[in-house]
C-alpha cells in the first residue's frame, strides 16, 4: 500500500540519532518473519540504494521500519 501525507501531516521525531529530516521524507514499513541482521542491512542498502538512484535522497530521508512477524501471526 502506498499512501501520500502532507508535511503537515506527518510527525517522524527521532529523539536519538537527531537527525534532519526534509519534507522529502520516505517512510517504508515492511512486515516480514524473522531475518538475521545481515539481511536487514542488506535490505536497507539495497532499497536505500535503488531510490537513491532514481530519487537522488539523502540518507536521512529514509525512514525502514521492519515489523517482525511469524506464522501464527
Amino acid at each position: 500500500m502506498v499512501s501520500n501525507y502532507e508535511p503537515y501531516e506527518r510527525v517522524l521525531e527521532d529523539t536519538v540519532l537527531r537527525l534532519m529530516r526534509t519534507d522529502d521524507v520516505i517512510v517504508i514499513q515492511v512486515i516480514s518473519k524473522k531475518r538475521p541482521e545481515e539481511a536487514k542491512v542488506a535490505f536497507y542498502k539495497s532499497v536505500f540504494n535503488n531510490l537513491n538512484a532514481k530519487l537522488n535522497i539523502r540518507e536521512e530521508d529514509l525512514l525502514i521500519s521492519i515489523v517482525e512477524n511469524t506464522s501464527v501471526d
